[in-house]
């Protein structure tokens, strides 16, 4: 299917297949052919590629893994962010291996946008101010599915109020659900699409976990 869309968008959309069975493998579809690898493959332009490979090598010290996937993830993280490759946009999702195969990973981001400027007094507690979509403050929290064997990831925007959910084996266009907090999000996915969410979301002033 995936080779299929390749050849009908004329070689524009290429696509990475990570598998995990008796070995990891990759399969590139790119140029009207799937070809395995066990070893390393990359797809997208190459300026994206250059700009990943500046951010990854320089700062790979050490062979152990965690660091490598930390590296890397901060190397990709950079990419996406910086707003310079026209090619690569979207959102940095992760998954990881467990003895029920892969899963998503949960996460929460939050930029603050412009600078602001507190006076805090002697033995004062003031929460810290975060900011609004005036200020450009950005955050957004990842929800994944509970059970492994509805693979799903949900993504919540605070600022704007609004979640996304992807569930591809239930449907391939991305799922909007408008004026709902994370509380409601949650709960709206699960009325409607039988699916626990959990994930660490804001709630007020402060980090909750659903």
């Amino acid at each position: 299917m995936l080779l299929e869309i390749n050849r009908e968008s004329n070689y524009e959309t290429d696509f990475l297949i990570g598998a995990l069975e008796n070995q990891a493998l990759l399969y590139k579809i790119a140029k009207g052919e799937i070809e395995p690898s066990n070893q390393h493959h990359w797809i997208g332009d190459t300026s994206g590629f250059n700009m990943f490979q500046k951010n990854f090598i320089p700062n790979l010290k050490s062979t152990d893994w965690k660091h490598i996937m930390d590296i890397q993830s901060q190397a990709f993280e950079e990419v996406i962010s910086s707003g310079t490759i026209d090619s690569v946009g979207g959102f940095h999702i992760t998954v990881h291996t467990t003895a029920k195969g892969l899963e998503y990973l949960m996460k929460m981001s939050f930029i603050g946008g412009q600078p602001i400027s507190m006076l805090i007094e002697g033995n004062q507690s003031v929460p810290v101010m975060i900011g609004d979509a005036k200020t450009g403050a950005f955050s957004y929290s990842y929800l994944i599915s509970s059970d492994p064997f509805q693979p799903a990831i949900g993504i919540h925007f605070p600022i704007g109020n609004f979640g996304t959910l992807y569930y591809p084996r239930f449907t391939r266009p991305i799922l909007i659900f408008k004026d709902v907090d994370p509380f409601e999000f949650a709960k709206k996915v699960k009325d409607d699409y039988k699916l626990d969410l959990t994930g660490i979301v804001k709630n007020g002033d402060h980090m909750t976990m659903i």
